[in-house]
């Protein structure tokens, strides 16, 4: 009705709303409860310090590369990594190499705030975990979602503070672009082309939605256009966009019918099995 009057004003549109409502013809809105909204609070800050993290590492990143400094680690930021950066900002390489004290000075700051934000990022998870822990229904769910390889503590709580209500909205109205699983379609007569990723929903989502993916990858997401990537990889990133697809399906099937992950792995229990038990 608001969408076809010829005449709109926000008095006239107001006034509409409100005899719509008094009749009950306005659809409810789906509203999380202050669990729900408390762990969506974790997750955001949890993503915005992983933001901060990237950040970070990108500058160290363009610091070699503007020296020319090759690297020779697999893991820039590992155990192994970090020796080998400590030594270039103390200018004690073994390796020879030798960037300007400006430089040098510059990135020892990325480096500090790396720890920085990976003891906020730990100290965060420990609050989400306790948090969880005094509330069954909670626990309950995330021991659910645990046993699904890929899945870690972030994810998890992720994914319950969707809600089993809005992950089945999604899948019932196929708004997968909202998790940005799926690209723009362009059908014009016999043609069809698909664009980009669609950036509407959540930030949040769309990470949780690749992050179990990539943890079981051996490289990380990438969506971008077929036409920017090798055909190998592209058919790389299609994998990765179903596994993210089905994540949500099985995570959702999986709360709504409280039932455990069929093939989760048996726990580990710390302890060696006597010699007389394993026969039996």
């Amino acid at each position: 009705m608001i969408a076809q009057a010829k005449i709109k004003t926000d008095k006239i549109d107001a006034r509409v709303l409100a005899e719509l409502a008094r009749v009950g013809y306005l659809p409810e809105v789906w509203l999380p409860d202050e669990d729900t909204e408390a762990l969506r609070q974790f997750i955001t800050t949890g993503h915005r310090w992983s933001g901060d993290r990237t950040e970070c590492k990108n500058s160290v990143h363009s610091i070699l590369h503007r020296n020319l400094v090759r690297q020779t680690k697999t893991d820039l930021f590992g155990t192994g990594g970090r020796l080998w950066l400590e030594s270039i900002v103390a200018g004690t390489s073994a390796d020879g190499l030798l960037i300007p004290e400006p430089d040098r000075l510059r990135m020892g700051s990325p480096l500090n705030e790396i720890d920085r934000i990976d003891a906020l990022v730990a100290d965060l998870e420990s609050v989400i975990a306790s948090y969880i822990a005094v509330r069954p229904h909670l626990k309950e769910q995330l021991d659910r979602l645990l046993s699904i390889t890929g899945v870690d503590l972030a994810v998890a709580a992720g994914l319950i503070a969707n809600d089993r209500r809005c992950l089945a909205f999604l899948i019932r109205r196929s708004s997968w672009p909202i998790l940005a699983l799926s690209h723009r379609l362009y059908q014009s007569g016999d043609s069809s082309r698909n664009g980009r990723i669609t950036k509407q929903g959540r930030a949040e989502a769309r990470w949780l939605s690749s992050r179990p993916p990539n943890i079981c990858g051996s490289r990380p997401v990438r969506y971008v256009h077929s036409s920017h990537v090798s055909p190998r990889n592209a058919l790389q990133c299609r994998c990765r966009r179903v596994v993210a697809r089905k994540l949500i399906e099985l995570v959702h099937h999986l709360l709504t019918h409280n039932e455990d992950y069929i093939y989760r792995l048996p726990p580990d229990t710390g302890k060696s099995v006597p010699v007389s038990d394993s026969r039996t």
